[in-house]
């Protein structure tokens, strides 16, 4: 009797199963994860190498405008120098370093130009003031130049609105869109009553 119910018992009692949150390497479920864990990883090595790419292009920058600076300030101090204590009002460069400081002016400005810093020092002593032009003469043209430019402007929008004014009429005074002319009576016509 007993061995009956233990067998009734055992024949009832069901099977323990795993939970449902518990995946065997081959279920679907834990392929995805699998794939869904590559792609994430995938994802975080191609998001550090752009990080990467990222610092060594920022530092490949610093050092170009580092690059840039020196060369500059390396120009400024040869200018400052080697060329501005040998030049001349009076001729240019004096005689005796006059090639040296020459052929360094020339060939600082040939290759990558006057230093900004350098500008307003280099130009006037190269380009000299042989005209004698002072501010004021300057002041004065300009002014003259910009009243000049405003009397242009004005006659051009003086012609244009000449034109203009033309283009909507015709030779005879009436609109070119023949003015209510459609074969229908005038709104001017006497004889409406």
């Amino acid at each position: 009797h007993t061995e009956a119910h233990a067998h009734a018992m055992h024949v009832h009692t069901p099977c323990p199963t795993p939970p449902a949150h518990t995946c065997t390497p081959h279920t679907p479920h834990s392929k995805k994860l699998e794939r869904e864990a590559r792609a994430e990883e995938k994802r975080r090595r191609a998001e550090a190498r752009r990080r990467m790419e990222l610092t060594k292009q920022a530092e490949k920058k610093r050092k170009e405008e580092m690059r840039k600076e020196e060369k500059m300030q390396h120009q400024v101090t040869v200018w400052e120098s080697e060329i501005l204590p040998n030049w001349n009002n009076a001729d240019g460069f004096m005689v005796a370093k006059q090639d040296i400081a020459r052929a360094k002016a020339k060939s600082l400005a040939m290759k990558s130009g006057v230093p900004t810093l350098m500008r307003k020092r280099v130009w006037p002593l190269w380009i000299q003031n042989r005209l004698g032009i002072t501010r004021e003469i300057w002041e004065k043209y300009v002014n003259i130049a910009e009243k000049a430019e405003e009397e242009r402007e004005r006659r051009q929008n003086e012609k244009n609105a000449r034109e203009m004014a033309r283009g909507g009429m015709m030779a005879g005074g009436e609109e070119k869109d023949g003015g209510g002319m459609m074969g229908g009576a005038d709104d001017n016509d006497d004889t409406k009553a």
